[in-house]
């Protein structure tokens, strides 16, 4: 049984074929990667890739209207006797240990070594160098900016009360992190953050148009909406860097 299932949503081939390659960086870490893929990625050319475990599901009746909650309930599925989850964005790359810097692996075996010594830390995120000076490698538990995104990759906690609902499942768009991370932490468990990450991520906005919509309208339709419904913050957005109101910390 892996320690962390990576979880890793796709429609390129060849961005997650490039992701595989620097998966050796991801040493000492006792990882599995899980893939859910949608056509062009099929399941043979996954298994080409060595990918643990994959699912391939249809491409969406309306383009951009992506189930993203439903897809990584689907990924959680597949890598559930795991003790954390990694979310990662297939356009990342795991680096090696270069001038003194640690690897993809030894920065977050540390964030999982963190995890494991403080049982009350549901949420991990990982942040690059940018904006992040004055933290440098230490972790911050609860910090006041409450901002969340993948940036390099968020760690969950793996815990059988953190259940995905019907409701939520049937989300389309984007901020799916926020929900997830906001979810764990209404359950009482605690956000934590560190900077500094090694991992990279290319973007190739000519590769991009199957990428989940950014639509203000599809926002408050879908998951900004039921934040700001739920957490009783009618005016909760996620470029203001704020927990939702209602959400206790």
């Amino acid at each position: 049984m892996p320690k962390v299932s990576i979880l890793i949503p796709t429609h390129l081939r060849m961005e997650i074929a490039s992701l595989m390659r620097t998966t050796p960086n991801l040493k000492p870490m006792d990882f599995e990667v899980c893939v859910l893929g949608q056509p062009p990625v099929t399941h043979r050319f996954l298994e080409q890739q060595k990918v643990h475990r994959h699912i391939i599901v249809p491409v969406p009746k309306v383009k951009n209207l992506i189930e993203m909650v439903q897809w990584y309930a689907y990924l959680m599925s597949m890598g559930s006797d795991c003790e954390y989850y990694l979310i990662v964005d297939h356009d990342h790359r795991f680096k090696e240990a270069k001038d003194g810097k640690p690897s993809s692996g030894q920065y977050y075996q540390e964030c999982i070594d963190y995890m494991d010594a403080n049982p009350d830390v549901g949420v991990f995120l990982t942040k690059s160098y940018f904006g992040g000076a004055a933290w440098k490698y230490e972790i911050k538990k609860n910090p006041e900016n409450g901002l969340v995104n993948i940036n390099t990759g968020m760690f969950l906690r793996n815990v059988p009360e953190f259940v995905l609902t019907e409701e939520e499942k049937s989300f389309v768009g984007t901020l799916v992190e926020s929900l997830l991370a906001y979810k764990m932490m209404a359950l009482g468990y605690k956000l934590a953050k560190r900077y500094y990450c090694p991992t990279r991520y290319t973007r190739n906005k000519r590769l991009y148009s199957g990428l989940p919509t950014y639509s203000r309208t599809v926002l408050l339709a879908n998951i900004q909406g039921y934040i700001r419904r739920i957490y009783n913050d009618p005016e909760w957005d996620h470029e203001s860097r704020k927990y939702p109101r209602g959400l206790k910390r």
